[in-house]
């Protein structure tokens, strides 16, 4: 590990930054922190304006540096309230559920599928289910649990309208 004596060469700045982004996911890792997704669309005299996201950021804490990275291939796309959590054992990002809505109207298209960020190659993956499956949802909480190698997922939001609050009770582990 690091000790305090230690140097860390930073890159010269490159000015590059996300605007600010509300609903996204994000980890700790690698000496900094790991978004995905997320809404950059502000309200608009009180009147919901959303414009989801589907970047991946990386900020450097140690060199006080955002880097926007590439994603390429088949990836979860724009979506913005998903869960994320750490898979310590495989160093990937898990993602489930979320939302997404094109436009200012009009009912959200909400997920339950889970997709996996590997973190060494930035390769994002659909991890396939079977059995009994959550809804699909919104604003659920998610942990990883190392000794049995699951993501696990509770609560949440089912409702399509961002107007109306229909809450989940249940919890999964896949």
């Amino acid at each position: 590990g690091a000790s305090e004596t230690d140097v860390v060469e930073c890159p010269a700045p490159t000015g590059i930054r996300p605007t600010a982004i509300a609903e996204m996911v994000g980890i700790s890792v690698d000496g900094g922190f790991l978004f995905f997704g997320g809404d950059n669309g502000f309200p608009i005299q009180c009147s919901s304006n959303p414009n989801p996201m589907g970047e991946l950021w990386f900020y450097d804490s140690q060199c006080s540096q955002w880097t926007l990275i590439d994603l390429v291939g088949d990836y979860p796309g724009a979506r913005t309230r998903a869960t994320g959590v750490l898979d310590t054992q495989e160093n990937r990002l898990l993602v489930f559920g979320g939302r997404y809505r094109e436009g200012k109207e009009g009912d959200y298209d909400i997920y339950n599928d889970v997709w996996a960020l590997n973190l060494d190659a930035y390769t994002w993956e659909a991890i396939p289910t079977s059995g009994d499956a959550p809804s699909p949802r919104w604003s659920s909480a998610g942990v990883y649990d190392p000794i049995r190698h699951r993501l696990i997922v509770t609560t949440g939001n089912d409702g399509t309208s961002g107007a109306i609050y229909y809450p989940t009770g249940d919890t999964f582990a896949l």
